[in-house]
């Protein structure tokens, strides 16, 4: 029986033995594929239906309603202790991935051979405000640097060529009695170091245009408010983060970035804890 259900639905071969004119058998064989007696119908195929959209992996969907909610809330004001919604995102901001490091030289120079100290008290008055000041690095001191020999131009003063001068002052936190003579600044050396800058005549990139951005090549960042001072935050290597703001004073405006050998969230705790920052 199940070999009748199987010939009558099923292709198959049959095998015979042509005989000779007087009825003899030949010797050879002789193959005839016989296709199936009864063909099953073919079923119609079904119409498309709504295949809905693919789930994101957990870790996704979280990434993806953090950024969203800080889309939504560009500029939050922030206070320690930092809320749940801050640290999400500041948990989020990938390091950079963008161009290679460079390659560090063995023989590299000295702090004190490639810039003249300047006074702080000198470099606060030219500037109009105060410079930050971080009790958790006590006692360190803070050191005002510019490659450019001699004091800070008068406000005004015009370059040879009829350009107003940039200022650019280097700020490094060191040891009390550190010899900046045979200090050479490394990567990954724990210095906190900053920059204040002054380009007359040149506006300063409006930090409120700046949204959240996870995967920036350049370095995921964000934005934040402090004491009314928007301020961004940018994950430059695992380990370091980049926190700038503005200072207007009268006509002037002044960038200071500082670059805070920790992660994120700890640079953002840490600039918290400052005074004068911003």
């Amino acid at each position: 029986m199940l070999a009748a259900v199987g010939d009558s639905t099923q292709a198959h071969t049959l095998f015979s033995e042509p005989l000779l004119p007087h009825g003899g058998p030949s010797g050879r064989a002789a193959m005839t594929r016989q296709g199936p007696l009864h063909p099953r119908p073919e079923e119609p195929p079904a119409p498309p239906g709504d295949q809905g959209t693919l789930a994101l992996r957990p870790q996704a969907e979280e990434e993806a309603d953090t950024l969203a909610a800080a889309l939504a809330n560009p500029h939050p004001e922030v206070a320690l202790p930092l809320d749940e919604h801050v640290l999400r995102v500041l948990r989020h901001l990938r390091p950079a991935t963008l161009g290679r490091r460079r390659r560090e030289r063995p023989d590299a120079p000295s702090v004190g051979a490639t810039a003249h100290e300047l006074p702080r008290a000198d470099v606060e008055a030219w500037l109009g405000f105060a410079l930050p000041e971080f009790p958790d690095l006590a006692p360190a001191r803070l050191v005002c640097l510019r490659r450019e020999p001699g004091p800070l131009p008068r406000r005004g003063s015009l370059m040879p060529n009829g350009e107003p001068f940039c200022v650019r002052v280097a700020l490094l936190w060191v040891a009390p009695d550190v010899d900046l003579d045979r200090l050479v600044l490394r990567r990954g050396d724990g210095l906190l170091q900053g920059t204040v800058n002054w380009q007359p005549g040149r506006s300063r990139p409006d930090h409120r245009v700046l949204t959240t951005h996870f995967t920036n090549p350049a370095g995921g960042h964000t934005s934040v408010t402090v004491g009314g001072t928007q301020v961004g935050v940018q994950r430059v290597d695992p380990e370091l983060t980049r926190i700038a703001w503005g200072r207007d004073v009268g006509d002037d405006e002044f960038t200071v970035a500082l670059h805070v050998p920790h992660e994120p969230r700890q640079a953002l705790e840490f600039l918290l804890r400052g005074r004068d920052a911003p």
